[in-house]
Formats: C-alpha cells, structure tokens, sequence
C-alpha cells in the first residue's frame, strides 16, 4: 500500500494527440520509444523520479510539479532498425500463439490511419533479422502460428521472397502458420501464390466500404472492384 508507480504510455494516441496527456499518466512517450525508454529508466535509476529533469529527455510529454504541461523536442527515427535487439518474451506470459512486428509504417496515407502520425515512410526489418526471430519464436517458445502486426507485410515483395527463401534454407517452411494484413490493390495471382508458400492461412484486409466515393475518401488507389477481385482470389 506505501509503493508508488510510474506511469508511462506510448504507441499512437499519445503520439498523434500528445496534449491529451491524463492526470494518472506520469510521461508520453511519442513516437518510437526504445531509446526514450532506455533515458527514462536511467534517469529513474540514477536521480529517482525528478520531474525537473525530464526536460533533458526527447521525445516525450510530461506535467511539472505545478501541474503545467510540456513537450520535449521530437526524437529522431531509430536510424538501422536491425540494430534493435528482439523483445525480451520470457518477461510476458505467452501461449504459442506469438505476434512479431517485421517493419514500421506504410507506404499508403489512409484518411483514418494513425500509422502516418507515429512513422512518416516505412521501414522494414531486413529479411534476414525477420527469419532470425521467427526461427526463435518457433525453437524457443515452440510457437506453430505467428501473427504478423505489420501496417502491410506485403508491401515489399522482393523481401516477402527472401523471407520465404530464408525460411525454405533454415528448413521452417511449412511448419509454421502465419497471419497478417493485405490490401486489396496488391492482391494478384502471383502475391497469393506466395502468401500460400509462406503457409500464411489468414489474411486479413480493411475494405472499408463497398461505395466508390466512400472508399475513394477513405483511402486511395483501392476501388470496389479491387476489393471484390481481391476477396475471391483469396478464397480460390
């Protein structure tokens, strides 16, 4: 009962409306927050929790003593994202259905999309670090189905073979089932053929809406008839 807590909150609210900051949230962390973490538990380690001194932290919002709101200067994007370790699981509780994250942003600008507000281009892990965790997820945690939260996978389709090649070399091809986002315009023949080598058996999609004008406002380069084309192919 005499313990305090830090509160942190990142991800994309706090990113995209940062003066929403709550009362009970001590720090925002906007945009990526691997080396604003890392500064905040330094800072704590080192000084303890002095409010004075988050103003030396970039990339956040925070209250004052007085209750008074600031934002820090934006941090730089992280420059290699290979560099960053994997997530350290064995602190989560986890079943052997897994998640993974294999890039960060998208290369459409949906009117709705958040993504936009926490990465201005996307980024991809290179396919060599993507099957590097995937093969530790499946060794390590025994993990056969692996959920791939990525804006859009697909959308480099040069690394979507060399995953599959790598995949093939490090013999986990066909042993693990995998889920992930696609989109409608990027949905042909030769895309699901791949998808079906992968052993993806989910894929799912935002078709928004099946009005023309509707879904032209909502996102571009997707018309009602790609939405259609699309579901069918997935489903032959």
């Amino acid at each position: 009962k005499n313990e305090s807590y830090l509160v942190v909150m990142g991800w994309r609210h706090i990113t995209a409306l940062p003066k929403n900051l709550d009362s009970y949230i001590d720090i925002g962390v906007i945009g990526e927050g691997e080396e604003t973490m890392r500064e905040i538990v330094n800072l704590i380690e080192k000084d303890g929790f002095d409010r004075e001194k988050l103003k030396n932290i970039n990339g956040i919002v925070y209250r004052d003593s007085t209750g008074l709101m600031h934002l820090t200067p934006s941090r730089q994007l992280f420059p290699i994202l290979d560099e960053i370790p994997y997530p350290e699981r064995d602190l989560l509780g986890l079943d052997n259905r897994i998640t993974m994250i294999t890039s960060r942003g998208c290369p459409y600008k949906c009117t709705f999309c958040s993504s936009a507000s926490m990465w201005p281009n996307v980024r991809y892990f290179s396919a060599k670090y993507v099957v590097g965790e995937i093969k530790l997820l499946y060794e390590k945690y025994k993990s056969h189905f692996i959920d791939i939260w990525d804006d859009l996978f697909i959308a480099n389709e040069q690394r979507l073979r060399e995953i599959i090649a790598l995949l093939k070399q490090e013999g986990l091809l066909g042993k693990i089932e995998f889920c992930f986002a696609v989109r409608a315009n990027l949905i042909n023949e030769k895309i699901v053929h791949l998808l079906k080598e992968m052993n993806v058996v989910m894929a799912t999609m935002g078709l928004e809406s099946m009005s023309g004008p509707v879904l032209c406002y909502l996102k571009a380069n997707v018309l009602v008839e790609q939405n259609e084309k699309a579901v069918k192919i997935l489903n032959r």
